[in-house]
């Protein structure tokens, strides 16, 4: 019963952990008065000991909490050592090819870093690219490509 109601689960990978923490508890305590609920209902919560009922119902929250941080410190080395890791260029720098940048720097998860925009404008008159290279004009772009092995052209 617990795996159908908690299935696919929640990592809370990019929240900050009081956050994740509070969501986890919340979460627990919700499944817990669900599963309490239809145990006293059934009858079938005398089945069990009370001291192991305790037991379950306080370290199971806590049990949550340490492998949700566990795994914000695990899945990045476990995601790099997959081959998740690709990379990006950017075909022409506008506001959403800026925004895409953006969100690849964001979030580690993802898996893709983006290695530099490809524009026909000079760099001064791209705006928001930050420290993100420009390297070069679109007619350099399949040749680029080619010699650093890119994986993704976002256009």
């Amino acid at each position: 019963i617990v795996f159908s109601l908690t299935f696919p689960g929640s990592l809370f990978l990019r929240d900050r952990f009081r956050r994740m923490a509070r969501k986890t508890f919340f979460n627990w305590i919700l499944i817990a008065l669900i599963l309490l609920f239809f145990g006293e209902a059934s009858g079938y919560i005398d089945f069990f000991h009370k001291a192991v009922l305790y037991t379950w119902l306080g370290v199971t929250p806590l049990a949550l909490v340490a492998m949700n941080a566990l795994a914000r410190w695990a899945v990045p080395f476990i995601l790099a050592r997959e081959g998740n890791s690709h990379t990006a260029v950017i075909a022409g720098c506008n506001e959403t090819g800026v925004r895409l940048a953006h969100n690849f720097a964001a979030n580690q998860f993802i898996g893709v870093r983006c290695v530099g925009y490809f524009d026909d404008r000079s760099r001064e008159r791209l705006h928001g690219i930050g420290n993100t290279p420009l390297l070069g004009n679109l007619s350099q772009l399949a040749e680029y490509v080619g010699q650093h092995h890119v994986d993704h052209i976002y256009l």
